[in-house]
């Protein structure tokens, strides 16, 4: 998949901790979301399906547009990406180059 840096149809989230974001940047209108919201208590990988629900409700996260999960390699972006699947969202996909390959291009960054 390639991305543009004109391209102002794709929802996009960022799933960087702080740190991060404030050493290297993001994609443009993307939104942070840590993939440990959705995280699971007492030895489940992710919360239950209602609960995810709840919480991308509560985030205000758009089940009527094209959502991107990225991180800085990929991992914690594909977290996000199944959780938002289990949760019912269904365009959703998985920038799997991530911020790496945004940077590697040289697009431009927030």
């Amino acid at each position: 998949m390639i991305l543009t840096h004109n391209s102002n149809i794709w929802f996009q989230f960022d799933l960087m901790n702080d740190y991060f974001i404030f050493m290297a940047g993001r994609i443009p209108n993307a939104t942070l979301l840590p993939f440990t919201d959705g995280v699971g208590q007492t030895g489940f990988l992710f919360k239950d399906k209602e609960d995810l629900i709840k919480l991308f409700e509560e985030k205000q996260i758009p089940k009527d547009k094209e959502l991107i999960c990225y991180c800085a390699l990929g991992h914690r972006g594909s977290n996000i990406f199944a959780q938002l699947k289990i949760a019912g969202y269904e365009n959703v996909k998985l920038y799997d180059g991530s911020l790496a390959d945004w940077a590697g291009r040289r697009l431009p960054l927030a």
